[in-house]
């Protein structure tokens, strides 16, 4: 999307240290309000991504406004969930979809398949507000 890589001296994380492979990466996506990490200062990027987080990066690092309309979409996702607004967006994009049953599943762990389809589709749909 034309971002330029970042690499301060000084990281915004605790445990993402300049000789970290991904340290420009966590860096640009932080100058850029995508990600923000944990309220202890850690970023955690070993741990996996679920899919209630794919949403929230994908719909700030595209810069997209927060569309909510005709939700709630999913069973389990209501109004009051901390990425509601990310994953109704997400799925007003058309990005995202959920299971069979009506559920998203939020909390479960994005497969790497999954992700890369939802970014192409981001990348795809650009940031046109």
């Amino acid at each position: 999307i034309g971002w330029e890589l970042e690499c301060p001296d000084t990281g915004h994380f605790t445990d993402v240290s300049p000789d970290n492979p991904f340290y420009c990466y966590v860096e640009t996506a932080y100058a850029h309000s995508s990600i923000t990490g944990y309220s202890d200062g850690t970023f955690r990027p070993d741990n996996p991504i679920n899919r209630g987080q794919l949403c929230k990066v994908v719909v700030l690092g595209m810069g997209w406004g927060i569309d909510t309309q005709g939700g709630p979409h999913f069973t389990d996702v209501f109004e009051v969930h901390p990425f509601y607004t990310y994953i109704e967006t997400a799925y007003n994009r058309g990005i995202i979809n959920g299971y069979t049953d009506g559920t998203f599943r939020p909390q479960a762990n994005a497969r790497r398949g999954a992700t890369a389809s939802v970014i192409y589709q981001a990348i795809i749909q650009g940031d046109g507000e």
